[in-house]
């Protein structure tokens, strides 16, 4: 059975496909014919910025992960509340852009006071939390979203809170604070999520072990970061060490996904990612390939929720686009892009992985998801990998993050993994399709 905030979720997510269908429709209805399309998002109010999302300058002397400020959150604003006994607390943590530089991100943190697990509150274990894209408007941001009004991901957290888990959920780079969100881009979510987990350690008042289990667990733009940043944990965080990560429904080639989503229902959000990528990396000069038209458009993503980005539907990317420009044979990008894939880095096969895709997936190819297994099968990662068949992407994550809570929680208890590929890969990796 769906729990109250389950039952939520659903309703905001089928009111964002109804306004979007409507909204895809009119954009294509004679009247418009011949004319520009108006691509209005629904942006938010501009974030009124309070003293603590402002990060000191210069950031103070610290390693990734070290505590830079942090406050108690209540619930009592918002729409959505965790489980009773929670307690919340908001954090300024250091860590590091994809660029190698340091940056402060935010973060919330629960602790499910009123739950113990089954491992004893001394280890209680850490859920290094992935959200799903929230936009690149700073109001935006889960931590903001959780406190202040609706906060759709409580419900994929919820079955690790009422587990006895605590769950961090960093609000990435750039969101909620001043900078511009790197949306879409995996190395600096991973970096965010890995030094989530090591704030949350060190974050005295919340009690945590600083040696306890953790589990990495996220869907789509939250399972991109979950899925470089446990590639990348052996040399960037080996202190955080994960004894299991689950994650689905993720763009593991910022290319190949970039290419399919053009002129679909969620094309739009090529245009938060192109915004996230330019963030990210200032040499790849976004403004400068777009069209009167893309800048317009690109401009109004910055103050815009995810939700809103879906109105504009079924765009092709090269209408935004100055003639011979194309971000996805430009060499820049084209290197940035492959930074960000996962599957390139495989990682170790004592670590064992659960991911989940819909074969039916509308938003994100599902033969990204067929490459990266072969990556890992030829790895020889300890990988479970399931296809969901007759769902799509929006459903999937509400659906299968409670299985892989379930599954993220055996392997916390001791229960050993058993990749569904034998020895961790079937059938052998040479018989896999080739990639596509």
């Amino acid at each position: 059975m769906f729990n109250a905030s389950q039952v939520r979720r659903f309703a905001a997510l089928a009111f964002v496909a109804l306004i979007t269908v409507v909204s895809g429709a009119l954009a294509a209805s004679p009247a418009q014919a011949g004319t520009t399309p108006r691509d209005s998002f629904i942006t938010q109010p501009q974030k009124k910025f309070s003293a603590f999302d402002i990060p000191p300058s210069p950031l103070p002397a610290g390693k990734p992960g070290d505590i830079i400020r942090w406050r108690p959150m209540g619930w009592s604003k918002s729409f959505t509340k965790p489980p009773k006994g929670t307690q919340g607390y908001k954090i300024m943590y250091l860590s590091t852009s994809a660029t190698g530089e340091r940056i402060a991100v935010t973060a919330s943190l629960m602790v499910p006071r009123a739950y113990q697990p089954k491992q004893g509150i001394e280890n209680r274990p850490i859920i290094g939390y992935g959200n799903e894209a929230m936009g690149l408007g700073d109001n935006c941001a889960q931590s903001s979203m959780l406190e202040y009004a609706h906060s759709g991901e409580l419900a994929l957290q919820e079955p690790m809170l009422k587990r006895g888990y605590a769950v961090v959920s960093t609000d990435y780079e750039g969101l909620g604070t001043p900078s511009v969100h790197t949306f879409g881009v995996s190395v600096s979510s991973g970096h965010a999520i890995l030094d989530s987990v090591r704030a949350a350690r060190n974050l005295t008042e919340a009690g945590l072990p600083k040696q306890g289990p953790v589990a990495l667990y996220g869907y789509s733009q939250g399972g991109q970061g979950i899925g470089r940043g446990m590639e990348m944990q052996p040399d960037y965080a080996p202190d955080v060490k994960p004894t299991a990560v689950a994650f689905g429904g993720t763009p593991t080639d910022p290319a190949k996904f970039s290419r399919y989503g053009s002129g679909k229902f969620f094309s739009a959000v090529n245009f938060a990612a192109s915004a996230g990528f330019d963030a990210a990396y200032p040499e790849l000069r976004l403004k400068d390939m777009l069209n009167e038209r893309g800048v317009i458009a690109n401009a109004a993503t910055y103050n815009a929720c995810i939700e809103s980005i879906f109105v504009v539907p079924f765009r092709m990317s090269s209408a935004y686009l100055k003639p011979g420009m194309d971000p996805l044979v430009d060499p820049r990008w084209i290197k940035r892009f492959k930074e960000n894939a996962i599957g390139y880095e495989p990682p170790s096969p004592d670590v064992p992985v659960y991911y989940f895709h819909a074969i039916g997936d509308e938003a994100v190819p599902y033969s990204g998801a067929t490459k990266m297994r072969r990556q890992y099968c030829k790895a020889g990662v300890n990988l479970k990998f399931q296809a969901i068949p007759i769902m799509e992407h929006v459903a999937t994550g509400p659906v299968w993050m409670p299985i892989a809570a379930q599954w993220v929680a055996d392997r916390l208890e001791g229960k050993p993994a058993r990749g569904n590929f034998a020895p961790n890969c079937w059938p052998d990796s040479a018989s896999l399709p080739e990639e596509s």
